[in-house]
């Protein structure tokens, strides 16, 4: 069976479990309502995240920067150096600095951040993004 038939892998690293849970919902509503099948990973710390980049392989990674362990840029950054970077990262922060932040780290990868929302963030927006990602 070929891999796009299977579960997507979409990991969620955000260390206020309130917003992981709501980002959670939001993400895994959209999947099934769009018919794809998902297997959401959820973390609050960065080390956490990148050992399951390394041992899951999510095709996703929405990050936080500011995390506890390894920061959201320092672990996009060391998934970079070993060339594990999933297809699609999308960012999160309380913060419009740290869109910089994250385009200077996907800029090593020769890449463009797939997109970048504010907290409070519009559930939709992010979870149609994912949904458009991953199809």
């Amino acid at each position: 069976m070929a891999r796009s038939h299977e579960a997507k892998r979409i990991l969620i690293c955000e260390g206020n479990p309130e917003t992981r849970a709501l980002l959670f919902f939001a993400v895994s509503d959209a999947m099934l309502a769009a018919g794809l099948a998902a297997e959401i990973l959820q973390t609050g710390n960065g080390d956490e995240g990148y050992k399951l980049v390394i041992e899951r392989q999510p095709e996703l990674i929405i990050t936080a920067r500011l995390i506890a362990g390894r920061s959201g840029d320092r672990f996009l950054r060391d998934l970079i150096s070993l060339r594990k970077l999933p297809g699609a990262v999308i960012a999160i922060s309380g913060s419009s600095d740290d869109r910089q932040v994250f385009a200077k780290v996907m800029e090593q990868a020769g890449r463009e951040l797939d997109g970048f929302f504010l907290i409070p963030f519009d559930t939709t927006a992010v979870s149609d993004l994912v949904v458009k990602l991953l199809r």
